[in-house]
């Protein structure tokens, strides 16, 4: 799987960090498609792809299940010899 993000991926997960940041917790899906103006259906689709691409873990079944992963560089992985 490409794991590049879309420009409307990186704009959900930056605002999903930016509301984290300023509300000490995640946005609901309601929160995210209202502010970016996309449909909640585009919103569970988009969060579904951030999921499978390694950056974001979702709890389901909880409002605000949204988790922010920040992958490593790729120069502090480890090398294998």
């Amino acid at each position: 799987m490409n794991t590049a993000l879309t420009e409307v991926e990186a704009n959900v997960l930056a605002f999903i960090e930016e509301f984290a940041a300023a509300n000490g917790l995640p946005p609901t899906a309601l929160d995210i498609g209202k502010s970016m103006g996309i449909s909640p259906s585009n919103v569970y689709n988009r969060l579904r792809m951030l999921e499978a691409k390694g950056r974001l873990r979702r709890i389901h079944g909880a409002a605000r299940g949204n988790i922010v992963i920040h992958p490593a560089p790729a120069d502090a992985l480890p090398t294998v010899e």
